[in-house]
């Protein structure tokens, strides 16, 4: 796995591609502590973190788009699969080397934040750098998670673009989630007879989609159907017992899945461990996906 560390972070930094990188997210976070720090007088960073979380939207699917497609087009893939290492040795090796290069810029305002601290005139206070602490964590975590997705998109493709629209476009979908909340609780709120009969309906159409999603990502109409019977028959035997639970289900379960909203949470001082436990579990469960992705790919060839 150190080899595989040491190989891809030389393919970042042996190029033009992780300086252009680095420089580029630099100039944005220059921007946003000028905007939120040095024109408003204050060394609290959760504010410039919370607007990087917006850029990561662009950046990250950039940053993973060469990780695994690059290296199936370039059938450099079979190198390493023939090598005396397993799948998960590769996938960790260019996961951590990808999050160490997305970390940089982390650190950086970091220190960001301790210079303006000690070049104010106020006193440093211990629970303004916790805060800040908390949501430098949080952006660490909200970026690992979004490194795995797009990281586990790439290996389903030999294009470096169709990577990168698709990392893009699965980013998209969770940073819009929190608005597919407002727009559930609204429409719980104007239709209240048969706001569990909505929940119900767009819990189903949001299982369809997981099974759709499964049978795609394993190319076998079989899983698809198991999946989609695995969901959609308990849901429809809950709902025909306990219909009235239904009521708000939909906008609470879109809440607990959103990433943004929980990296929003956190950021704002409120460091949960439910949090933590999501982010490492949605992590290890999409970087799971990419070695099973990778094993598939060596037994297939």
């Amino acid at each position: 796995m150190k080899a595989i560390y040491k190989r891809e972070l030389r393919s970042y930094f042996g190029s033009m591609y992780g300086y252009v990188y680095l420089a580029f997210t630099l100039c944005v976070i220059g921007v946003y502590v000028t905007m939120n720090n040095l024109l408003n007088a204050t060394s609290e960073m959760a504010y410039t973190f919370s607007d990087m979380a917006f850029i990561s939207i662009f950046l990250v699917p950039v940053l993973t788009m060469r990780s695994f497609a690059e290296e199936r087009r370039n059938k450099t893939d079979m190198f390493l699969l023939s090598l005396p290492l397993k799948p998960v040795e590769i996938v960790l090796g260019k996961y951590l080397a990808t999050l160490s290069v997305f970390g940089i810029p982390v650190a950086v305002t970091a220190i960001y934040g301790l210079i303006l601290r000690l070049f104010s005139d106020g006193a440093v206070l211990l629970g303004s750098i916790g805060s800040s602490l908390v949501a430098g964590v949080s952006y660490l975590l909200l970026g690992a998670l979004l490194i795995a997705i797009c990281m586990f998109i790439s290996s389903l493709t030999d294009s470096v673009v169709l990577a990168a629209v698709g990392g893009f476009a699965a980013v998209l979908v969770l940073y819009f989630m929190d608005y597919a909340v407002l727009i559930a609780t609204y429409a719980d709120a104007l239709l209240p007879d048969a706001a569990s009969l909505l929940s119900f309906i767009a819990l189903l159409v949001l299982c369809a989609l997981l099974a759709l999603i499964s049978g795609l990502l394993s190319k076998s109409l079989m899983v698809g159907m198991i999946a989609a019977a695995a969901t959609v028959i308990p849901l429809s035997g809950a709902y025909a017992l306990w219909s009235e639970s239904f009521t708000g289900l939909f906008a609470k379960v879109l809440t607990h899945l959103s990433a943004f909203a929980t990296f929003s949470s956190m950021t704002l001082g409120a460091f949960s461990l439910g949090g933590l436990v999501f982010f490492l579990s949605a992590i290890f469960l999409c970087v799971y996906m990419t070695v099973q992705s990778l094993e598939k790919r060596r037994w297939n060839s």
